[in-house]
């Protein structure tokens, strides 16, 4: 009964892409004096991971002695626990995980979101966060390096000076854009995924983002997947086929990850990436509300924010 209470509430429910303020900017807007967009966190998802320790409660500490002096057992939840333990590198996937004794990277463009460093991580400093929002201009954005010392990251946000990137971003303003999808060797998650973007949840035809037949009528070439030998040409004579200014957007993580390894391999280098496996259909729309302007959003910037939130909670 209450799936079908759902089905008919999906029915009648206005689309997410109509929900936030800002859905209709001037086209001369300034974009900086738009209030940065906070990510919506998942109720039900995972999530990227998130380091947190009780070192996060502002306990600045960098020594056994001084740790058991001031709370005693150091307990699983601290750096001393954590410093000397790279099982959350060994049991990634996809090798997004990085780990010495005093730093430890996440690269979140290559995190499938599964899980498993969660599950595995003994001292429990990594937990689920819900944050699902993981896209950006610049793909060295979605990396972010913490020190296990202090469970600080470090963050420095940048745009990107792609000039072919602000020529297209200069073309289409927030007007829209239509685009040619390509298979180039993914599971078809992505794909799902896009379908499920122009249901009458979603609806992102109604911000003005088509998919199109063929590359003639396109403005950004979606590629998914790991991209196999056999779709290098095809990807190519695509690219090659559209008229410029045009871009290349990277979505899912296979893909984020393909691009980032294997350049050669692509026709442009992309640039815009939507990671996830696979991205859900929201991410998907407000990335590409981002892309075209009608969304202030920067990845690093909304997961410090977040970062600070879980810091408030801990310190409660």
């Amino acid at each position: 009964m209450s799936l079908l209470l759902e089905t008919f509430l999906n029915l009648i429910r206005k689309p997410v892409t109509r929900v936030e303020k800002d859905f209709f900017l001037p086209a001369n807007h300034n974009l900086e004096s738009t209030p940065l967009v906070q990510a919506p966190i998942a109720k039900f998802a995972r999530g990227i991971p998130a380091f947190i320790g009780n070192n996060y409660k502002d306990l600045k500490l960098n020594a056994d002695k001084e740790l058991k002096e001031i709370i005693g057992n150091p307990g699983k939840n601290s750096w001393v626990s954590c410093k000397e333990c790279s099982i959350c590198a060994e049991v990634c996937p996809t090798n997004a995980i990085r780990s010495d004794e005093i730093n430890l990277q996440i690269d979140y463009g290559a995190c499938l979101q599964c899980g498993l460093c969660v599950d595995e991580c003994p001292s429990k400093n990594l937990v689920n966060s819900g944050f699902v929002d993981v896209y950006s201009d610049n793909r060295s954005e979605l990396v972010v390096d913490y020190n296990k010392e202090k469970f600080e990251p470090s963050f420095h946000s940048e745009n990107s000076s792609d000039s072919e990137y602000l020529e297209f971003k200069e073309k289409i303003g927030n007007k829209g854009f239509n685009f040619r999808e390509v298979c180039a060797g993914s599971n078809t998650g992505v794909e799902w995924e896009l379908g499920a973007c122009y249901n009458n949840v979603f609806d992102m035809e109604s911000i003005g983002v088509r998919a199109v037949a063929s590359p003639k009528h396109a403005d950004v070439l979606l590629i998914a997947g790991s991209m196999t030998d056999a779709m290098i040409k095809p990807s190519k004579l695509a690219w090659d086929t559209m008229p410029s200014p045009k871009l290349i957007v990277a979505i899912g993580t296979d893909a984020v990850q393909s691009a980032s390894q294997n350049t050669e391999m692509y026709p442009h280098t992309p640039g815009y990436w939507i990671a996830g496996d696979p991205p859900r259909p929201d991410t998907i729309v407000r990335a590409f509300r981002t892309l075209m302007g009608r969304s202030h959003f920067k990845f690093r910037l909304a997961w410090h924010s977040y970062l600070q939130e879980k810091n408030k909670e801990l310190s409660k």
